[in-house]
């Protein structure tokens, strides 16, 4: 109806140039769609069969983890290993599935069925992958709803759907809390001659911690009277990381300035990168003291026979966003660990059963 082949070629470009993609099964998916053979096949993470050998199995299922899903953040639904190993298991089934070849070399399968085969492994169900500089994902079921609309039938929430979901569009649009590269740099700032510790994370696609590779830091220097020109000649590190995939760097900052810290790790599915700044100043009272002194000013202008006069009270600032934002840690409360909130709500509940039984509705 809408012709969608002759889109297909630019389809694939955009996903090669950055972009995200996801495949979902169905009647009009994979190679019951015609897929077969065409551009998009080119970047999904799997294999398509022909149509002329069997495209569709009806049979209900559960995908089932593998090691990498077990890690990866789209497929986490529980901080807890056993306890997301657990939901999974108790999912509502799928009611059927497209039926694909093998996963790409590139590529890193998430869930698997657990009693179809292709090229003598588990078939795919949920798989990721990279391709040039954009992400693309395919899931050969169209019943992830259920996880939702039949949880809620059970009584239960469909926080695990939305969670799958919202994991899957923060990993295919690279939310740079799941990047698989990070830099951090523990301080701000440094005085000029001394060094700044730069920690290197590296981990695979399977975010399994990457030991013992190699890659640079490239470190860019600004003086801060020259901000706007061209950064000064850069100079290049070599790291290589541990058994923990993280390496430590101490970058010298022999001059004050604005310091950028670029790393840099070659991986099977592309160039990984990440950035980070920090400051090199000389330890002032102006930096370490902040605050105006009213007292110091008037001094001030009295002996240099000036004016003093405080300033009126200003309108708030309109301040254009950062460029970065970091995030130092992330904690999970659970609701139902407040003692204080289940007393709350356990009360509703016996009110509410209360009020019922008093104006006989129960």
């Amino acid at each position: 109806l809408y012709a969608m082949r002759q889109y297909l070629p630019d389809i694939a470009s955009f996903v090669r140039k950055g972009g995200g993609f996801a495949m979902i099964g169905g009647e009009l998916s994979f190679a019951d769609g015609g897929y077969a053979g065409t551009p998009l096949e080119e970047i999904l993470p799997v294999q398509l069969p022909s149509t002329a050998s069997k495209t569709i199995d009806l049979a209900h299922f559960r995908p089932v983890l593998t090691d990498a899903g077990s890690r990866h953040p789209i497929t986490q639904l529980a901080f807890d290993p056993t306890s997301n190993q657990q939901i999974w298991e108790t999912l509502p089934a799928q009611h059927g599935t497209n039926l694909v070849k093998e996963a790409r070399p590139w590529a890193t399968v998430l869930a698997t069925h657990p009693r179809l085969s292709a090229a003598g492994k588990p078939m795919p169900v949920i798989t990721v992958g990279e391709i040039d500089e954009g992400r693309v994902m395919a899931i050969t079921t169209d019943g992830s709803w259920r996880w939702s609309f039949e949880r809620a039938g059970d009584g239960a929430t469909a926080r695990e759907y939305q969670m799958f979901w919202n994991n899957t569009m923060r990993w295919l649009i690279k939310d740079p809390e799941l990047k698989l590269l990070r830099v951090e740099i523990e301080q701000d700032a440094v005085a000029p001659g001394e060094s700044a510790q730069v920690t290197i994370r590296l981990q695979n696609a399977d975010y399994t911690p990457a030991p013992d590779t190699q890659g640079h830091v490239i470190v860019s220097h600004r003086p801060l009277d020259h901000l706007d020109a061209p950064p000064l000649a850069p100079v290049k590190f070599e790291f290589q990381t541990d058994a923990r995939g993280v390496a430590v760097l101490a970058i010298p900052a022999p001059n004050s300035g604005v310091y950028e810290v670029v790393a840099e790790v070659e991986r099977p599915y592309g160039t990984l990168s990440d950035r980070e700044l920090f400051l090199s100043t000389e330890s002032t009272p102006e930096f370490s003291d902040i605050l105006p002194r009213p007292d110091l000013l008037e001094k001030v202008s009295i002996h240099t026979r000036g004016g003093f006069a405080i300033a009126p009270k200003t309108p708030l600032l309109s301040l254009n966003e950062p460029q970065a934002v970091q995030v130092n840690k992330r904690v999970v409360i659970q609701l139902w660990d407040s003692l204080f909130l289940f007393v709350f709500v356990l009360g509703l509940l016996l009110t509410e059963w209360t009020l019922r039984r008093r104006w006989g509705r129960l």
